[in-house]
């Protein structure tokens, strides 16, 4: 059976998220890395800061919502699936 379906994630878990967040504690920096042992430091604390600050998860919701997004249950395994149609006729994603 396939099912419509919207994404509506409860408000607690983005305030529980964004507690977490201001809770970062972080490393030094290894001198001179960059990015040879993964992310540099200071790109990780630019990417905090936009999660922490910035990002509007709401906004995004909606956006994703404004598209076709279904479940099916195949034996058992959950299958989640967005349709996005082309401006063309009979042309469509499925993703």
């Amino acid at each position: 059976m396939i099912k419509k379906i919207e994404i509506q994630i409860e408000q607690s878990y983005l305030d529980n998220l964004k507690s977490k967040l201001m809770l970062t504690r972080w490393p030094d920096e290894l001198e001179g890395s960059g990015w040879t042992y993964g992310a540099s430091l200071g790109y990780m604390k630019e990417l905090h800061g936009y999660w922490t600050n910035y990002f509007n998860w709401r906004n995004t919701e909606s956006e994703i919502n404004r598209y076709g997004n279904f479940i099916a249950n195949i034996d058992g395994i959950k299958f989640i699936s967005c349709i996005l149609k082309e401006k063309e006729k009979n042309h469509f994603h499925l993703s």
